[in-house]
């Protein structure tokens, strides 16, 4: 360390496994480390040993110890959101902006950011900023909660024409929320103030009539609007540079584009400095009202509305011919002047597929879908090969189906594919009846969601538990881990899975003998999941393996 004296070190671990075995180590030789540049600093390292777990609207968080260092940073990159999302240009611009140290801004939440930024702007202002929130929600109706508090505005995917459509559009409304934030200045000081309580023209929230100050501008409106012109200017020099400059502009829009995603959230968030549940409320009361504007904009123009999901509508015209972009971008004209949010082209698709859902096949799941774009792009939502949870095989197998889906820009020309799916799927799943796959390829994702003592069934999260017990690897409430399914339903409940880390210390990188019935099950429910509206009849009514008999 002294011998290269690095500004920067980047670490995999190194605030959850690396650090502490190094200051754990260096106590018990009585080694002094060297680790720190500037061991005559004033600051104290705020070093956090042991990591949290806590409960937030349902899920388990946990939040990792922290090593920073005195006179270098010290980033964990496994430890970063921010760093995974914009590496460390991003981490630079949001610790810029939120006045929040390097090393804190990379170990930070988005919320935690959020609050400092806004927290800037209060100062700035002339604001009292309290040390807590203080203020709890006030007492509703039960009448009053099912009123106001319904959430964003969702059109479920009309089924009655089909669930595969071809020529549809979908436009959406850029950054939504947080510009709505902006345009009515909603803050929480803002919503249901007392200055214009007395005022006839005060701004009423649509479908809430939550009063809205008209005499000064909110944190929260302030914080954001600075937020967006930030971001757009970046978006800007995108279109005009190249190379590093590129790179190095790209990485700062996404850092602030995820402070911009959680916003919204951490507006109705409970213990949020700056929070309030009724300027929550009163954005999603906006957005219910714009997106009714776009579905009747659409309409007008003799569009029809497909599919709407709070901030994206998906039109297509009524006899589903084709629609040129020069007509649609004179609609998000439209749309835009009317609501004031810029309304633009996602994209045009030669066709659109929304998978029925598992417990009702006539209802679509709303934000599942999946299509291919003009040009030649496969957009998906809700796939397979789009949730963490789902092994590398069964990703990598869809992901190939859908690489030849893209081939066809008819729902004729899909069903023409059928010989060759069938015959690449046939591929995939030789491959895995013959169990030729790699465990690391097989690895299944779950959040640990408590302590292996308050486990009361044996599944396969506790079991996993169990075996890194063993090994004296702890696992707390919060943090995720993988294994392989060896048996599902074996005798012997030690032999039914195999923990990610014990498979690296007992098998390396070998072939394990892995449940061949479970994995077929995956692989066969993600090939149906794109390919059963297209198949002949009846085809996903046999066994994946009786299935293969048949040719085509």
């Amino acid at each position: 360390m002294v011998r290269e004296d690095p500004d920067v070190i980047l670490s995999s671990y190194g605030d959850q496994v690396i650090f502490p075995a190094l200051f754990s180590y260096a106590q018990s030789f009585r080694i002094r480390l060297k680790l720190d540049r500037d061991e005559t600093s004033l600051h104290t390292r705020q070093i956090i040993r042991k990591g949290t777990s806590f409960n937030t609207y349902g899920a388990m968080i946990y939040r990792a110890p922290s090593y920073p260092l005195l006179g270098r940073w010290h980033i964990d990159r496994a430890n970063s959101f921010v760093y995974k999302e914009a590496d460390l240009r991003g981490i630079m611009e949001l610790s810029r902006i939120s006045r929040l140290p390097m090393q804190r801004m990379a170990r930070a939440s988005t919320g935690t950011a959020l609050t400092a930024i806004e927290t800037d702007v209060a100062l700035q202002e002339g604001y009292l900023v309290p040390w807590q929130k203080s203020k709890v929600e006030d007492p509703k109706t039960f009448y009053e909660l099912l009123r106001i508090d319904k959430g964003g505005l969702i059109f479920q995917p009309d089924t009655s024409l089909g669930i595969v459509f071809e020529n549809m559009a979908q436009l959406d409304f850029a950054q939504m929320y947080p510009t709505i934030m902006v345009l009515h200045n909603l803050s929480p000081e803002t919503v249901l103030c007392q200055c214009c309580k007395e005022e006839e023209t005060t701004k009423r929230v649509p479908g809430a009539g939550y009063r809205i100050c008209s005499k000064r501008r909110g944190v929260v409106s302030i914080a954001l609007e600075k937020l967006l012109s930030r971001r757009k200017y970046y978006k800007e020099r995108k279109k005009v540079t190249s190379g590093e400059e590129y790179a190095f502009a790209d990485a700062k829009q996404n850092s602030l584009k995820w402070m911009l995603v959680t916003s919204f959230g951490y507006l109705g968030y409970r213990n949020a400095k700056f929070g309030r549940i009724e300027s929550h409320e009163s954005v999603t009361a906006f957005g219910r009202d714009i997106l009714l504007t776009a579905k009747e904009k659409a309409e007008e123009a003799n569009y029809y509305l497909s599919h709407a999901i709070t901030d994206c509508i998906f039109i297509q015209r009524r006899d589903s011919s084709e629609i040129s972009e020069s007509e649609l971008n004179e609609l998000c004209d439209t749309i835009t002047r009317e609501t004031n949010i810029t309304m633009a082209i996602e994209g045009i698709y030669k066709w659109l597929v929304y998978p029925p859902s598992k417990i009702d096949p006539l209802l679509p799941v709303s934000n599942r879908y999946f299509g291919k774009f003009a040009n030649g792009e496969i957009k998906m939502r809700g796939l397979a090969a789009r949730r963490k949870d789902t092994p590398g095989f069964v990703k990598d197998m869809q992901l190939e189906l859908l690489d030849i889906m893209r081939k066809a820009d008819t729902i004729a020309e899909l069903k023409n594919l059928h010989k060759q799916m069938h015959h690449t799927f046939g591929l995939w799943l030789d491959k895995l009846q013959t169990g030729n796959v790699s465990w690391k390829e097989l690895l299944l994702r779950k959040t640990i969601g408590k302590s292996i003592e308050e486990y009361t069934v044996e599944n396969a999260s506790f079991l996993s538990l169990q075996q890194l017990e063993t090994q004296k690897i702890a696992v707390e409430p919060g943090e995720k881990i993988r294994y392989v399914v060896l048996k599902e339903n074996h005798r012997d409940k030690s032999k039914r899975y195999l923990a990610e880390e014990m498979a690296r210390l007992s098998l390396g990188s070998s072939i394990c003998s892995y449940d061949i019935d479970y994995y077929t099950r995956l692989l066969w429910d993600a090939f149906q999941e794109i390919w059963e509206n297209f198949a002949p009849e009846g085809y996903f009514r046999f066994t994946p393996g009786r299935q293969l008999l048949f040719e085509f």
